[in-house]
């Protein structure tokens, strides 16, 4: 089963607004009625194992995994959902581009801070109240919102920790009770935000509302007032009152284990985590006792496991922790770059990943850099259809002109379109080491075989003030980089790769004359051709067009890109010219 969907995102927008019977959810979801039925009817007994995972504070925590099929299923609908729904400005857990970092953000520098934690978050989410979700928000018939309920729910009738439409639809069924708790401490000059199940109110006035909570000084317990249990209960959730608290800027206040007395910051105690794990395996090292140090380290830190007898990696933990630090204090953060410093030096000579900290220009050239799949190739199976990727290659986006490829990359579009067919767009995205990690779908708008170029026209970007700038002045032996995907596969970063250029060459001759290419240093890889050749100023010198062992690694220079943009331009004024 294909983990992805090859609908575009409109396309899945209508399907979903359309939706009407058990088989339309199955084609929505690209799979097999059969299987589909299969999974949610006959062996719905079978569809979840279970773990237990140490909590940080005490006690277990139920994992309930999806078995294969049926996770690939709720991958699908998690994505769907996302699309057709808009989260609370104040729901801050499971939402792209989120974290626990923007959830305590707007409470830093109050006077109070109280936190209160839902209990029993997911498994108290049932049934019967995610059916009636697709009934009333989504406006589904009763067959429709029972399949959906089925792909999302435990067969014994909650929301299981573990499926990946949970947390969509804990964010869906949360939104009123966000809505209502936002309005009432609203009239009470107090901030409210909530991080799934962590839900925290501040406020900067010199009392805390008694509207909201109150504080038992001699037993120092807090007590929620009923207006707030109110609105939890009629919402469906019950408040867990051993992890309630309250307190002042004169005390040590946290929003999702981040202090926010007068500015972000880490806990010192995950600070003192850090130099203790970080110690141990630097002793480790130096005796040739690393693995004992690892032994130790799961001991010690149980509450880390992944799940039961899987252990986390000490390294991947550090280097974790140690980037959450930058995260919140900064990466020019002088405890930061010590921590980091130390790291680095620590899993030098070892296969482990260092820390790296990405410079503006690099994530300049990450923004402006996508993959190009050209998902052309349609197939038939039984009552299934499907589309399979026919090419992948790299594309950048040139200021003023659009998304610049190889023609080659997206040939059959071409071909179509030479045709007089009219072809799907081409879907662009962006690795997920990118801020702001997305698709997009491109058409193409003008193209010349010969040169090897082609101009795509992509939906939802400004071409004014975003992209890539260029330099004409390509020669032998200045300094390049070439960026792009080679032999991608999803999440890998940006290949970045500091070359030269060592000669200049020349194609075959045609009827435009014959084309001026340049040879550099670097492999242009399968999936490199379309990306871009910048200079020492980052301004695109070339497109990377071909490579490996049986040809040269050649470039097409930005001036051909120009060139095609330019006459293009000029026929289309003076089409307008004509028909005007």
């Amino acid at each position: 089963m294909e983990l992805n969907l090859f609908e575009t995102d409109d396309q899945i927008e209508k399907k979903f607004n359309s939706l009407g019977t058990f088989n339309d959810v199955a084609d929505l979801l690209e799979v097999p009625k059969e299987v589909l039925f299969r999974i949610l009817i006959k062996n719905k007994k079978k569809n979840y194992s279970q773990f237990n995972l140490d909590k940080k504070s005490g006690g277990k925590r139920t994992i309930y995994s999806p078995v294969k099929n049926l996770a690939i299923i709720q991958k699908k609908l998690a994505y769907i959902l996302n699309l057709m729904y808009s989260p609370h400005k104040n729901a801050h857990g499971f939402v792209n581009g989120l974290s626990t970092i923007s959830n305590a953000r707007p409470h830093i520098n109050q006077k109070h801070v109280l936190n209160f934690d839902l209990k029993d978050f997911f498994p108290s989410i049932s049934f019967a109240r995610v059916r009636a979700m697709f009934l009333y928000y989504f406006k589904f018939n009763p067959d429709v919102s029972t399949t959906l309920a089925n792909i999302c729910c435990h067969h014994e009738g909650f929301l299981p920790q573990g499926a990946a439409t949970s947390p969509i639809i804990s964010n869906i069924i949360s939104y009123k009770l966000d809505r209502n708790l936002t309005n009432l401490v609203a009239r009470y000059n107090c901030k409210y935000t909530r991080y799934a199940d962590d839900i925290t109110i501040s406020t900067s006035r010199n009392f805390f509302p008694k509207e909201i909570a109150i504080k038992d000084e001699d037993e120092k317990k807090v007590y929620l007032s009923k207006k707030i249990t109110s609105i939890i209960e009629k919402n469906g959730f019950s408040v867990n009152e051993n992890k309630t608290r309250l307190r002042n800027k004169y005390q040590r206040m946290e929003v999702t284990g981040l202090t926010v007395n007068d500015k972000l910051n880490v806990n010192r105690r995950f600070i003192r985590y850090i130099r203790v794990i970080l110690h141990a395996a630097e002793k480790g090292k130096e005796q040739g006792q690393l693995e004992e140090s690892k032994k130790v380290f799961n001991q010690k830190y149980s509450f880390r496991q992944k799940k039961q007898d899987n252990k986390s990696d000490m390294f991947s933990v550090l280097r974790g922790m140690i980037s959450y630090v930058g995260q919140v204090k900064g990466k020019d953060d002088e405890l930061f770059l010590k921590l980091r410093e130390r790291y680095n030096k620590l899993v030098q000579g070892l296969d482990v990943p260092f820390i790296t900290v990405y410079s503006d220009v690099y994530k300049s050239n990450i923004r402006n850099t996508y993959v190009i799949e050209s998902l052309y190739y349609k197939y038939k199976f039984e009552d299934f259809t499907g589309e399979i990727l026919n090419y992948q290659g790299s594309a950048f986006l040139l200021t003023g002109v659009g998304i610049v490829t190889n023609a080659h990359v997206v040939s059959d579009f071409i071909k179509e379109i030479e045709n007089g067919a009219d072809v799907d767009k081409i879907k662009l995205h962006q690795s997920q080491h990118t801020p702001n990690t997305g698709s997009t779908y491109a058409e193409v708008l003008y193209y010349n075989t010969y040169l090897d170029i082609a101009i795509l026209k992509a939906d939802n970007l400004t071409m004014e003030n975003e992209g890539f700038d260029y330099d004409l002045n390509i020669k032998s032996d200045i300094d390049i980089t070439l960026l792009g995907y080679p032999n991608y596969v999803g999440g890998m970063p940006l290949s970045s790769r500091k070359g030269r250029v060592i000669n200049e060459r020349r194609g075959l001759p045609d009827k435009e004359g014959s084309q001026k290419l340049y040879e550099i240093s670097e492999t242009i890889f399968d999936g490199n051709s379309g990306g871009p050749v910048v200079n020492n100023s980052n301004k695109v010198v070339g497109v990377a067009v071909k490579g490996g062992e049986n040809h040269p690694n050649e470039v097409i220079p930005i001036e051909d890109v120009l060139y095609v943009f330019n006459k293009k331009m000029r026929e289309a004024s003076y089409t307008f010219l004509r028909t005007n």
